[in-house]
């Protein structure tokens, strides 16, 4: 038998996918959303908007310039996907329907394995960063090692993560998030 039980929580910021989000609005085939963990998809279209940022609407438009060997990857993070955590240590346990290939979701290198399998098709480097809080500014360190040693000619960077109730309730007990309470509700217009 499990019984739920209320925690007290002072925590009131965080960065968050919007509600309502939806990857299929972009582009994204249904059975890819489907099977793919959120904070993966919002890392894909992010890459892909970065990309027409920068005027490339076809990435295979590199492969023009540059031999496949030498395009990279090096986005990462510090947790991965952790709505596919939750699938597969909590729902599993409370015998709630979970995909079968749960686990390959929960891992921190699928997300720059997707771009990679979607977008770019590429055979350079890939180096997933792992550091918590410092994972975007030691991804560019990676790519541009990666750059400045000639290992690629074009190198993906940046990191992205993901909240949830369990990593916010973890980040509290470790005093790693603030609960300050002139943050709610503040209006950051200086």
């Amino acid at each position: 038998m499990n019984l739920l039980v209320a925690l007290r929580f002072d925590r009131l910021v965080a960065g968050q996918i919007p509600t309502g989000w939806d990857a299929a609005r972009y582009g994204i085939p249904k059975d890819i959303v489907e099977q793919v963990d959120p904070v993966t998809l919002f890392n894909i279209v992010s890459t892909v908007e970065a990309f027409i940022s920068a005027g490339i609407t076809d990435p295979y438009e590199f492969y023009k310039y540059v031999h496949v060997s030498e395009i990279g990857n090096a986005t990462g993070s510090g947790v991965g996907g952790q709505l596919a955590q939750r699938g597969l240590f909590r729902d599993r346990l409370l015998d709630k329907p979970v995909q079968k290939d749960i686990l390959q979701e929960s891992f921190i290198n699928t997300m720059p394995a997707w771009i990679n399998m979607l977008l770019l098709s590429s055979s350079g480097p890939i180096k997933t960063p792992v550091n918590a809080c410092a994972t975007s500014a030691v991804s560019i360190e990676l790519a541009c090692e990666s750059l400045l040693t000639g290992k690629a000619k074009i190198m993906i960077a940046g990191a992205t993560e993901d909240i949830t109730e369990e990593s916010s309730y973890e980040f509290a007990n470790m005093k790693a998030t603030s609960n300050a309470k002139w943050f709610h509700g503040i209006s950051w217009c200086w």
